[in-house]
């Protein structure tokens, strides 16, 4: 009986190990705006949804970095729904609050060889189960 119980729970974790899921990549990040009180940026996030129904996001959770170094981070609630079966596109409006000098330190070259730092967006996406 415990050998036909672990085969069971074996299938089971091999089924949902390879469950395809939802996957977000940032195709783009523009510079909105630059004051003395902040910098803003737009993220555009693609996220395909490999599943035959949409599903509905509760809320965005965002850490923007450049070269390692944390820029902004936040949540966007109620950014809407992925669509069934297709690719979705997310605006994600990144605000930092800090000052310019402090954005201008995290974003310029920490050596002469990289002119440019890359950016990073890491996104979570929570919705209802």
């Amino acid at each position: 009986m415990s050998q036909l119980l672990e085969k069971a729970k074996d299938f089971v974790v091999d089924k949902v190990a390879n469950i395809k899921k939802p996957e977000a990549s940032v195709s783009d990040v523009d510079l909105k705006h630059v004051s003395r009180e902040c910098v803003e940026y737009g993220a555009k996030v693609s996220v395909s949804n490999p599943y035959s129904h949409s599903i509905p996001i509760c809320e965005i959770s965002y850490n923007f970095k450049s070269a390692g170094r944390g820029i902004a981070s936040g949540t966007i609630p109620d950014p809407g729904s992925l669509k069934a079966g297709d690719t979705t596109m997310l605006d994600v409006p990144v605000k930092d609050k800090e000052d310019i000098n402090t954005m201008l330190r995290a974003c310029l070259p920490t050596n002469k060889s990289r002119l440019i730092q890359p950016f990073s967006l890491t996104l979570k996406l929570r919705h209802i189960h």
